[in-house]
């Protein structure tokens, strides 16, 4: 299924633990900051030192949504090749 088809065709893959992190940390530092929703090579700097600053626990609830959205996604494309 990768590469072939049109874009409204091709499924999207399931978000690994950060991209979900940095979905959420966006939505908040532009919802506080309107400006800074141009600035994404910025954000993205500031987003992935958070993470690493962020403890375990943090990080464990983030890795557990990435791995429900992997586990659903494959009930959904069982045929799926990455």
């Amino acid at each position: 299924m990768r590469g072939s088809g049109t874009k409204e065709e091709r499924v999207k893959k399931p978000s690994n633990a950060f991209m979900i992190y940095r979905s959420e940390k966006v939505s908040e530092i532009v919802e506080a900051q309107p400006e800074s929703r141009k600035e994404q090579t910025k954000l993205s700097k500031a987003i992935g030192e958070m993470w690493r600053q962020e403890s375990d626990e943090v990080k464990a609830t983030f890795i557990a949504r990435a791995t429900v959205e992997k586990h659903e996604f494959e009930l959904a494309n069982p045929d799926y090749k990455y």
